[in-house]
């Protein structure tokens, strides 16, 4: 779109000029014969003032006025507009029309001859009776300026296309200088968002767009720095939660199980894939007692201020109950919202065999008392 633009305005600006500067030409060539053929007028009119004076014509200047290429006709006009001495005999006694004279005035008007647009010159001429004009009148053919046009024309219809040619070249150029850094730009941009982090833009055009291209790079390598980052740290929990003895769930709002460690899976017998997604309730607080798992759900919600501790029981795969010291405690973000429940759970079957030993042994002990 950038190259089509930068063609389409060359274009229109090459044609613009080649178009003023042909009619400017044009309007010159024109007014450099009129001022020609004004002064050949001038003389033309002196000589037939100072021929009637002597009480003769001039022929031999109006017959040079003849010999002009640019000069299709000449005619004296009486102030009635009457042509009554011409280089065609076959006008005399004919009349031009409304146009009046002005003694001292030479006009120039636009006129037709023979179905050609010409310029018709009228020279004032000082004979006759005194207060009525007479004029010398000649026809000037454009031909030569139209030639001239012409020529012009095909000239620089020629330069019209080379510099047309010029222009298209350059904007490829151009364009290409500036659409081939942003479609880097924008190429990185997408590779960024699939995921591809390592991408990287090479843009070396030694203005903004490269300065552009570096930040982007060095936004590439910061978002990669920061992957790699929570990639270290995560691993690191996930080493800490594996490690650990007890086991280790989160729960999200719904009640839904979102991550666990090792020792979770092991206890309870299930897989990772069987165990993540699957309701909380499921695997934890009295297997028969409704009641229990209800006042289980309240304990944990306490834990919205606080961490709560209590004993409870884990219901593994196989359906055992295995009684664990629980713990819970929620975790928030920045604004106060709750994003999901830590719940650790220590396995206390050992303990809870010692305590009932030792109270079986109280027991006999008092029966022997």
């Amino acid at each position: 779109k950038l190259t089509l633009a930068m063609m389409l305005l060359s274009i229109i600006s090459v044609a613009i000029i080649l178009t003023v500067t042909l009619n400017e030409q044009k309007q010159i060539m024109e007014s450099n014969l009129i001022e020609e053929n004004k002064r050949l007028a001038e003389v033309a009119a002196r000589s037939i003032e100072a021929s009637y004076i002597a009480q003769s014509w001039p022929f031999r200047t109006l017959n040079q006025i003849n010999a002009s290429e640019e000069v299709l006709f000449w005619w004296i006009v009486n102030p009635e507009g009457e042509i009554y001495l011409a280089d065609n005999p076959a006008m005399c006694g004919k009349k031009i029309g409304s146009t009046s004279f002005e003694a001292g005035k030479t006009f120039v008007e636009d006129y037709v001859y023979g179905g050609e647009d010409i310029k018709f010159l009228i020279q004032p001429l000082e004979i006759g009776e005194p207060g009525k004009v007479e004029a010398l009148c000649i026809g000037i053919s454009l031909k030569s300026v139209r030639e001239a046009t012409n020529k012009m024309i095909f000239t620089g219809v020629g330069y019209f296309f080379m510099i047309v040619a010029f222009a298209c070249a350059l904007s490829f150029f151009l364009a290409g200088r500036f659409t081939r850094p942003i479609t880097q730009l924008v190429e990185g941009t997408k590779a960024i968002s699939r995921g591809e982090f390592d991408h990287r833009v090479a843009i070396k055009t030694g203005d903004e767009i490269e300065g552009l291209g570096d930040s982007f790079n060095e936004m590439a390598q910061r978002v990669t720095d920061a992957i790699e980052e929570e990639r270290a740290a995560r691993r690191e929990t996930e080493n800490i939660m594996n490690t650990m003895i007890n086991t280790l769930t989160v729960v999200n709002p719904d009640g839904r199980i979102v991550e666990a460690n090792k020792a979770a899976f092991d206890l309870l017998g299930y897989s990772e894939a069987e165990l993540i997604g699957m309701p909380f309730d499921k695997i934890i607080g009295p297997k028969d007692k409704e009641g229990g798992k209800i006042e289980l759900e309240k304990r944990i919600k306490e834990a919205a201020d606080s961490v709560v501790n209590f004993e409870t029981t884990y219901i593994a795969k196989d359906g055992r109950e295995i009684p664990v010291n629980f713990s819970a405690s929620v975790m928030r973000d920045e604004e106060g919202r709750e994003q999901g429940i830590v719940c650790d759970g220590g396995d206390i079957p050992e303990w809870k065999r010692a305590e009932e030993e030792r109270q079986k042994y109280m027991a006999e002990l008092e029966r022997f008392n």
